[in-house]
């Protein structure tokens, strides 16, 4: 998946350091924040959709892209991203497929 911000694309990234950007920017393990999504607020979803474009590419602080998110996103579409990558970074099937 990609998203265009200011006129280029970005992919929402569902690679490993996406949680250990999570990690920091939330101050919880990835286990906590992955429990917490069903009641997460948005700043919370934004933070999963900035970690997961940052690490995708994109070169933008994490107040400037709340500044553009807030301008330009709807609370769904946030919603639904966030809802996306979450469960594609804890697939523990993909890890066992690799190590047979």
């Amino acid at each position: 998946m990609t998203v265009e911000i200011k006129g280029m694309e970005y992919e929402l990234s569902t690679k490993l350091r996406v949680t250990k950007e999570l990690e920091q920017l939330h101050g919880k393990p990835f286990p906590q924040i992955l429990q917490e999504l069903p009641g997460m607020d948005i700043d919370g979803q934004l933070t999963v959709l900035y970690a997961s474009l940052k690490v995708g590419g994109l070169e933008m602080s994490k107040d400037e892209f709340y500044e553009w998110a807030y301008d330009r996103l709807e609370y769904a579409d946030v919603n639904w991203a966030a809802r996306q990558i979450l469960p594609k970074l804890f697939r523990p099937a993909r890890i066992r497929d690799f190590l047979v």
